[in-house]
């Protein structure tokens, strides 16, 4: 597993990068490392949720952008056990 500091890193340059390169990069992790990824970027849009269900919400395009990140990896992961 890699380190906490440089998932969370990862995610907030992950948003940045294009989409051809983001499923490039998920691709080319470990099961370990997207899974990870995973349950952080589910910890994440668990906060953004209940932020926006007080009606405090930073950036409120992060939801949507976390939310397709999740889809992303939980489809690779899908191809992965297909053995596609």
């Amino acid at each position: 597993m890699g380190c906490v500091v440089c998932m969370f890193i990862y995610l907030f340059v992950f948003v940045a990068m294009s989409e051809g390169r983001k499923l490039r990069a998920l691709r080319e992790m470990s099961r370990e490392e997207r899974l990870d990824l995973l349950n952080q970027l589910r910890a994440e849009l668990l906060k953004l949720e209940s932020q926006r269900a007080r009606g405090f919400v930073e950036k409120s395009g992060r939801v949507r952008e976390v939310r397709r990140a999740i889809a992303r990896i939980l489809t690779i992961e899908r191809e992965a056990e297909g053995g596609r």
